[in-house]
């Protein structure tokens, strides 16, 4: 197995491995359950070896597209041989690669994630939101360092 020295930080969801169970070709299960039962998708077709269809792909896109009015996206990470999702306020998405460190202010992080308001929500409410419109479970909204296989 090799080593990524590149890192992705974002404010947000995400699961560890201790939650390794919830996935399934890189989305948690719960979220593929929703998107199932709330929006008919029906995967009628076989999964290639890393998880890649176009099934997978649509339901991606589906929850980009509903997570996108909440200023949330979908970030990869953790993924070497296989994806790994994580749901980000878009602003909030810092990626580093080897020899190229950044700068990350705290006070920034302080700010942004408590105290400072985007638009009248602060970040934790946006994830709330975004998790909701796509069953993602949510206990807290936090702060995640991740590597970063891209």
């Amino acid at each position: 197995m090799s080593q990524s020295t590149d890192a992705i930080l974002w404010f947000g969801a995400c699961w560890t491995e201790n939650d390794e169970k919830y996935y399934e070709s890189g989305l948690p299960m719960p979220v593929q359950a929703f998107m199932r039962s709330q929006h008919g998708l029906e995967n009628n077709e076989d999964d290639d070896d890393d998880g890649s269809t176009d099934f997978h792909d649509k339901m991606v896109s589906l929850v980009e597209k509903l997570i996108e009015p909440f200023g949330c996206e979908l970030v990869r990470h953790c993924h070497g041989d296989s994806i790994m999702y994580g749901l980000a306020v878009k602003e909030s998405v810092k990626t580093v690669y080897r020899g190229d460190p950044q700068r990350v202010a705290l006070d920034v992080l302080h700010e942004s994630s408590l105290y400072k308001p985007l638009e009248a929500e602060d970040y934790g409410t946006r994830v709330h939101h975004a998790c909701a419109a796509v069953g993602w479970p949510l206990e807290l909204a936090s702060w995640w360092l991740a590597p970063y296989w891209c």
